[in-house]
């Protein structure tokens, strides 16, 4: 995992734009010539401009980029070194820099925006499922927003999530004073158990043979997609739909 150095600066600023930047010291005004840390648009650009300085690799599916963090999956040290190669030839060409300190080469494991990657397989950071395990049962809806969002980010490791967390959803869309009854208690629960379980996934594996389990209620359609190893099955995603109110009226097939 590559981490570019003082990421923003690399972008300049245009020049009839400078003026908006200007701040005033003891020793004068300044602007900045650069893209500066804490606009409102600054995080935007740069990912946009990054997405252009490695466009080609983004299109071969070589790079996973991250605004200053870049990802060089691979399979084995000969492919990474490859993919290293042409990362850092690309990096000189626009003069983008990294910060050596911070960069991982040939890591075993990665921590990737509360995500652990490591021996092909994926799971949730340790800090947020404890944060999840100690996360109070809801006393407002705020609480329980705040919970949905915690929650929501690591969906992809919950089956069913969408159904499992619609009590909590519908609960919100209401109007009545706070009451968290027993479906949201139950619901908050689940979602709890499921992510203190240390649910993982596993990374596609070209060459494996693949599965797909599909159901469907009125509620939703839901998937299972697996592959096949030499020591069993292991699941890849949980995609799920699910059914908005006027498709819910009508009959599962």
């Amino acid at each position: 995992m590559l981490d570019l150095k003082n990421a923003f600066f690399h972008v300049d600023v245009d020049e009839a734009s400078r003026k908006y930047t200007a701040f005033v010291t003891e020793t004068g005004q300044y602007e900045f010539l650069k893209v500066p840390f804490g606009l409102s648009i600054s995080s935007n650009y740069f990912q946009r401009y990054i997405n252009y300085v490695f466009r080609e690799l983004l299109r071969d599916g070589r790079l996973i980029i991250y605004l200053d963090d870049i990802i060089i999956p691979a399979t084995d040290e000969k492919e990474a070194y490859k993919k290293l190669a042409r990362v850092l030839e690309t990096a000189s060409r626009y003069g983008i820099e990294l910060n050596l300190k911070k960069c991982q080469f040939l890591p075993g494991k990665i921590n990737f925006l509360e995500h652990v990657i490591q021996n092909g397989i994926i799971q949730p950071s340790a800090e947020k499922t404890v944060s999840v395990s100690n996360f109070p049962e809801p006393k407002n809806a705020k609480d329980v927003q705040s919970f949905l969002g915690l929650t929501g980010y690591f969906r992809k490791y919950i089956p069913s999530y969408a159904m499992i967390a619609r009590p909590l959803r519908d609960f919100l869309r209401g109007t009545n004073p706070f009451e968290f009854g027993h479906a949201q208690k139950i619901a908050f629960q689940n979602l709890k158990n499921a992510l203190s379980s240390e649910p993982v996934l596993h990374l596609f594996k070209e060459g494996a043979k693949l599965q797909l389990h599909t159901d469907a209620c009125k509620l939703g359609l839901g998937a299972v997609l697996l592959q096949q190893g030499e020591n069993g099955r292991f699941y890849i995603s949980y995609p799920l739909h699910e059914q908005k109110d006027f498709r819910s009226r009508r009959e599962t097939m």
